[in-house]
């Protein structure tokens, strides 16, 4: 009963996903797999797909050999994976150490729309930062020239302890 609970507790479906979304698990069937995979400088390969649940779709991006292994209709559950933002559209991504486990074939009942990437997810221009007003070195109290009068005519002790003044 505990790691049930556990796992519904890591579980997230596809209208849920933002791009903060980190090392959680998910099951989607696989809708359309790319038509050629993609090669990195590195010499690395990078497969897409897109996959969907009951509640939308999404494009998933899987490194390495395990990306040939995926077909059409295949249902995976994926453990530890994460979103990502990538010119501004969402990306389920599959680090080295997520599980993909294939757990069926054309089974999963699913929706296409709406399609998570093709969402344009924009960062706000303005943070709460930027909007404070920069800091002015005129607007301090002890700046100013009245308080600078004040600190001028202080009582300075002599340093020369050979010739006392």
């Amino acid at each position: 009963m505990i790691e049930q609970q556990k796992v519904a507790a890591n579980f997230l479906q596809v209208k849920d996903m933002n791009a903060q979304c980190k090392n959680f698990d998910c099951e989607v069937i696989v809708l359309q797999p790319d038509n050629e995979p993609t090669g990195t400088r590195d010499g690395d390969v990078v497969y897409k797909f897109l996959v969907a649940d009951r509640t939308g779709s999404v494009v998933m991006t899987v490194w390495g050999t395990k990306g040939s292994e995926i077909k059409n209709g295949d249902i995976l559950r994926l453990s530890g994976v994460h979103c990502k933002l990538r010119n501004g559209h969402l990306y389920i991504c599959t680090p080295s150490k997520c599980k993909l486990k294939r757990v069926g074939q054309d089974t999963l009942p699913f929706v296409e729309k709406p399609n998570m990437s093709e969402k344009e997810y924009v960062k706000p221009v303005i943070n709460q930062l930027q909007q404070q007003k920069p800091y002015n070195r005129n607007h301090r109290p002890n700046n100013n020239p009245i308080s600078q009068q004040g600190r001028m005519n202080r009582i300075r002790y002599h340093q020369d302890l050979d010739n006392p003044v």
